[in-house]
Formats: C-alpha cells, sequence, structure tokens
C-alpha cells in the first residue's frame, strides 16, 4: 500500500472519483472545493475559494507529493477561464515554491489546432479558439515552473452527460456541427488513467503530456448513423441529413499516446461500447416524471461515504411524499451510478433497498455502504 499524499484542486465529478480510488490505494487524498460537504468523506476536505489571495487560504494547504489540478471555472468566459486556469493555477504553484511536487493538469484537447487533420502528444500546441489559449497559457506556467504531466483530455462523456441523446432527439436545440469529428473519451476511463499516472512512478511514467481520447475518432454523422441501427429515438430530420453525409468529416482526428502502457487498456474504446450501456440509462431517464428526476438528481449529487435519509431528500426537493421518494428509488433506471444505496431511514437505520425490507437485497445495501465506510 502506498503511503503518498495528494491533494486534489477541484473535487467535481472527475477530482472526487480520483481521490477515492487513489484512497483506495493507499494515498493520503485532500481536497478543494468551495462546497465542501459534496467532497467525499474519504477525502480530508479543505473549503477553500481559491479566488480569494493567497495569504487567506495558504496557510491551510497541506504537505503532499502529488497534485492533481481539475477545476471548472465559474462562468465559461474569458474573465472566468483565466481567473480558474491562469490565476488559481499560479497560485498554487506558488504557495508550493521550493517543494518537491509532481503536478498533474486536467487540461483539454482545445489547446490543438482545429485545422489539423491528425493530432497526437507531439503536435504543436496551437489553438485555435479563446479557451484553447488561455488553457495553453496554464500548461506552459505549469512546464515552466513544476514537474508537471499534462493530461488534454477529449470531451467527456457518460452518466449523465447525455446532451448529444439530447440533441439527436430533439430535445435539446444546442448548436452542432453534425459533420464535426467528435473526439471523446468516457468518465470512466478518464478517471482510470489519471489514477493511473499518479501511482506511476516517475520512472514508469514515459511521458510528460497524453491525449486521452478512445481509439476511434468519427463524424457526428457517422455516431448518428449507428444511433439509428439502435433503435435509439433521433429525430427524423437529424437521421436524413446524417445518412445524406455520412462521408462528410471536418476537423482535427486525435489519437492517444497509451499503448505504450500494455498494462493499460481502455473499458470503453469506442463511442460503440460507451453509448451502448449509456442507451438503456438515457431512455429510462426519459420515463421519469419532473419529480423523479429531481429526488435521482439530489441522489446522484450524495457523495460517497455519506447518506441523506428520505426525509431530507423530500425537504430538498419540497415533498412531504416520504414514501413515494422511496418508490422513486426502487424504480432507479440509471443504478448503481446514482447511488439510492445512500438512502437510509430517518431514524438512521437502513431502510428498503430495490423495494425489499429485509434479505439479500438488504445485505447487498449493508455490504455496499460498507465499502464506503459507512456502518449500520
Amino acid at each position: 500500500m502506498s503511503s503518498q499524499r495528494a491533494l486534489i484542486v477541484g473535487c467535481g465529478l472527475v477530482g472526487n472519483a480520483v481521490g477515492i480510488q487513489l484512497y483506495k490505494k493507499g494515498f493520503t487524498v485532500y481536497g478543494i472545493r468551495r462546497n465542501h460537504r459534496q467532497i467525499a468523506t474519504c477525502i480530508s476536505a479543505l473549503s477553500i475559494d481559491l479566488n480569494l489571495p493567497l495569504n487567506q487560504w495558504q496557510d491551510l494547504l497541506p504537505q503532499v507529493d502529488k497534485i492533481l489540478i481539475s477545476l471548472t471555472p465559474n462562468q465559461r468566459t474569458p474573465k472566468g477561464y483565466r481567473q480558474c486556469y491562469v490565476e488559481n493555477v499560479k497560485k498554487i504553484i506558488k504557495a508550493y515554491d521550493g517543494h518537491k511536487i509532481d503536478f498533474y493538469f486536467l487540461s483539454s484537447t482545445a489547446v490543438y489546432s482545429n485545422n489539423e487533420e491528425v493530432i497526437t502528444s507531439t503536435s504543436k500546441i496551437n489553438p485555435s479558439d479563446w479557451n484553447g489559449e488561455i488553457l495553453s497559457t496554464a500548461e506552459e506556467t505549469l512546464l515552466q515552473q513544476t514537474s508537471a504531466t499534462i493530461i488534454n483530455s477529449a470531451g467527456i462523456y457518460g452518466v449523465m452527460r447525455w446532451w448529444l441523446f439530447d440533441r439527436v432527439s430533439g430535445l435539446s436545440n444546442r448548436p452542432l456541427n453534425w459533420n464535426k469529428v467528435s473526439n471523446r473519451i468516457h468518465q470512466e476511463d478518464l478517471i482510470r488513467f489519471i489514477v493511473y499516472l499518479m501511482v506511476c512512478s516517475k520512472q514508469e511514467k514515459l511521458d510528460n503530456r497524453y491525449i486521452l481520447c478512445d481509439e476511434y475518432s468519427c463524424s457526428y454523422n457517422e455516431i448518428i448513423g449507428w444511433l439509428c441501427e439502435q433503435n435509439f429515438p433521433v429525430e427524423k430530420s437529424i437521421a436524413t441529413n446524417a445518412q445524406k453525409n455520412l462521408s462528410l468529416s471536418e476537423g482535427k482526428k486525435c489519437q492517444n499516446n497509451l499503448s505504450q502502457y500494455s498494462d493499460f487498456d481502455l473499458y470503453y474504446p469506442t463511442f460503440k461500447q460507451g453509448l451502448q450501456e449509456q442507451i438503456p440509462l438515457w431512455l429510462g431517464w426519459q420515463k421519469m416524471t419532473d419529480f423523479q428526476k429531481k429526488i435521482l438528481f439530489q441522489v446522484w449529487q450524495i457523495p460517497w461515504g455519506q447518506t441523506k435519509s428520505y426525509r431530507e431528500l423530500g425537504e430538498i426537493v419540497d415533498s412531504r411524499a416520504y414514501r413515494a421518494i422511496g418508490q422513486v428509488l426502487r424504480k432507479n433506471p440509471c443504478a448503481p451510478w446514482i447511488p439510492c444505496h445512500r438512502v437510509i431511514a430517518s431514524d438512521g437505520t437502513i431502510g428498503g433497498f430495490m423495494g425489499a425490507k429485509n434479505g439479500d437485497a438488504i445485505d447487498t445495501k449493508r455490504q455496499l455502504l460498507l465499502e464506503e465506510n459507512i456502518v449500520i
């Protein structure tokens, strides 16, 4: 087991998940987030607003060996990006100046030009848009001043990241060029690879920059064609357009550099494996009422190692229909990703699970809670 200490700067979906996996591998893990209640209990939570001056929070920082910077800007504007990725990264670097620390920065493939046909980890950094320019500035600062590893992630998809399903089914009108190349990575593979890198010794880590995408870049038209073959409810005009333009492909195709690691394989090497798993979850979600979605969304946000009661969920959504809340959890279409095992009775007892009050289902629930250090 490891005795290393890691700091996760930005404990959102990815940061929290990485921290949990590092904890399971024996790391002592600390995490920064403004709302520290959303941090998994196996991570020592630091309620820090990085936007404040460094002297107001520097003394709260622990001594660590590794730092993952996995930030999300408050606003998707140039000002929001600069504050998040440039100014706040500079503060973290300054706070740990003089310490031997390995930095890991979760960035984006947006730092590469959209006009290049094929992008690899050795391609020139040449962003086409303002967000890529700002991210590349943060990358350069880290590479010049620290021992840093850059992880350029393609578009992340997975549970509750269903914007493409919403768009092709007509539930949203998000602007999208269907001829554009889709470069993507499943969130589980992203999390696994970050953990893999952070556990590696310096001798095992072969590069200081990684493009993280799956093995097959293609146009959205091709993905839509495949969705139609799966009988997914694609809007008729979108399906017709995709069929006409299957041969069109615009933009960069990213290639990962993971083949050098023989002991790491992607769980979802193409969009087909990832979307095939997500389709029934999305279809089940669409059958939920607004009330059911509100409940399940709140359950999805319960951090690892924490619980809420049926009553607490009711208070959040302004409902006293606690029995109805239990029925919603019984019909959860996205288990175990939406963790209904973290919902217990108001008196602190274990409550029900999968429609049962005792037997194997409750034993399973108790075991799931024990794996998160929750004893009931």
